[in-house]
């Protein structure tokens, strides 16, 4: 599976603990850096399943006596990934992995997505529409996109649906969320089915040419 089965681009987990609930001396062991006090590690992890065709980025940052702050961001593009870091853990458990240094089961997460569909696809909303307005310097502007805020029983907290100019896509989706995370159990595509359901009551289908006469 890859991240575009579910039309994701980008998929970010951020979250904080305490200096408490993170064993910073196994992790700092584990992936051989020799700092002390504050520190800042980035790390890269290459695909298991379509290794050079995405990875993820992971960043831990500590304050002594305060928080450590993490945030792992998915990415469904080539990159670089240098040979000492294509190696275990991988994209797909890097979390997991990072969860054996963690001791509370579950972790208050911010999550972050960006949603990219083509002409196949088109928004449930209006966008692309001229600006009404009174102010001359915004003559000719377009509304190309909105912001949708969710009720509280939402898995998704906000949206932003907009239809980008001159890149090679019909229209974008990003969506904000904060919920709780099992860290030691992660599993990135059942988190990507978990925003599926969401996302997609912002977006409908496109009937095809052909559809569309066999319905008259």
């Amino acid at each position: 599976m890859r991240l575009k089965d579910f039309h994701c681009g980008v998929l970010e987990v951020s979250f904080d603990v305490s200096a408490e609930e993170i064993d910073t001396d196994a992790l700092i062991k584990e992936i051989g850096s020799e700092d002390e006090g504050d520190w800042d590690i980035s790390l890269v992890f290459d695909s298991e399943e379509n290794p050079g065709e995405q990875h993820a980025h992971m960043s831990i940052q500590s304050r002594p006596k305060e928080k450590v702050s993490v945030r792992i961001s998915y990415h469904d593009t080539q990159g670089k990934v240098e040979d000492n870091e294509a190696k275990p853990p991988r994209m797909e458990d890097c979390v997991k992995w990072l969860g054996k240094f963690i001791k509370p089961e579950k972790i208050m997460a911010s999550v972050d997505a960006s949603y990219f569909f083509d002409e196949n696809f088109s928004p449930r909303v209006r966008i692309s529409y001229p600006l009404k307005t009174l102010t001359e310097a915004a003559a000719g502007a377009l509304v190309t996109g909105v912001a949708i805020q969710f009720s509280g029983d939402s898995l998704i907290d906000f949206a932003i649906v907009q239809r980008p100019k001159d890149i090679s896509v019909e229209f974008g989706v990003a969506v904000t969320a904060r919920y709780e995370i099992a860290i030691k159990d992660f599993d990135l595509y059942a988190e990507l089915k978990r925003l599926e359901s969401p996302v997609m009551t912002l977006v409908k289908k496109r009937a095809r040419r052909h559809e569309k006469r066999d319905e008259k």
